[in-house]
C-alpha cells in the first residue's frame, strides 16, 4: 500500500487508508503480543466491559483516522488558532479542509469526555480495581493529548509536535488494549470450565 501512495501521488483518502492500515497492524501486533499462544493463548472478548474498552478503542482508532485526513489533506492549519476556530467557537465556514479540521478537535474533545466517563466507571465498579491505573493514564494522555493537538497548531505544524501528537495517540491505543486485555482474561476466566 506504500507504494501505491508514492506511485498514486498521495491521494487523500489512499493516505489515509494507508495510515489506518498502519495502526491495525500496531494493534494486530499488540494482540499478539499479549496472546502470544505459548504463555497464553489467544481469545477475544466483547461482552461486559470487554465490549466497552473495545468500543472506545474503535473510537480512539477513528479519531485517529480522522487527524490522518486532516494532515494529508494539508488541513493541519484550517483552525490556526486554538481553542477557538477561525475566531469562533464553532466556525462560520464549516465545510472542506475547515470541517476536517473542526470535526477532529470535536471528536478529541468527546474522546476526553469518554474517557472521564471509563475512569469513573472503573473507579466505582470494585470488579475493576486492577484497572485504576490504565484508566487514570488513558485519562491523563487523552488530556494531554488535546494540549498536544493545541501545540501542533500553535507551532504552525512543527515537526516534533506532530510526531508527540501521533506517539501519544499509540499511546492512547496501547493502553485502552490493555484494558480491553484484562477484560478478555477475566471473561475467560469467569466461562471457562473449572479444573478437577
Amino acid at each position: 500500500m506504500g507504494g501505491a501512495v508514492v506511485l498514486l501521488e498521495t491521494p487523500v483518502q489512499l493516505t489515509t487508508v494507508h495510515f489506518m492500515t498502519g495502526v491495525l497492524v500496531f494493534l494486530l501486533a499488540f494482540y499478539m503480543m499479549r496472546f502470544d499462544g505459548e504463555r497464553e493463548r489467544p481469545t477475544f472478548a466483547f461482552r461486559g466491559p470487554a465490549a466497552l474498552f473495545l468500543s472506545v478503542i474503535a473510537l480512539v482508532y477513528s479519531q485517529s483516522a480522522l487527524g490522518a485526513y486532516v494532515r494529508h489533506l494539508d488541513a493541519g492549519l484550517a483552525c490556526p488558532d486554538f481553542p477557538t476556530c477561525l475566531g469562533k467557537w464553532i466556525p462560520p465556514l464549516l465545510s472542506g479542509p475547515v470541517l476536517a479540521h473542526f470535526s477532529h478537535r470535536t471528536l478529541g474533545y468527546l474522546v476526553l469526555l469518554t474517557a472521564m466517563m471509563l475512569y469513573l466507571f472503573v473507579r466505582r465498579d470494585p470488579r475493576q480495581r486492577g484497572n485504576r491505573s490504565l484508566a487514570l493514564t488513558f485519562l491523563v494522555l487523552a488530556a494531554a493529548q488535546i494540549g498536544v493537538g493545541a501545540l501542533v497548531v500553535l507551532s504552525g505544524l512543527y515537526y516534533l509536535a506532530t510526531a508527540l501528537h501521533l506517539a501519544v495517540a499509540l499511546g492512547l491505543l496501547s493502553i485502552l488494549g490493555y484494558l480491553w486485555v484484562n477484560a478478555a482474561r477475566a471473561e475467560r476466566t469467569t466461562l471457562s470450565p473449572p479444573r478437577s
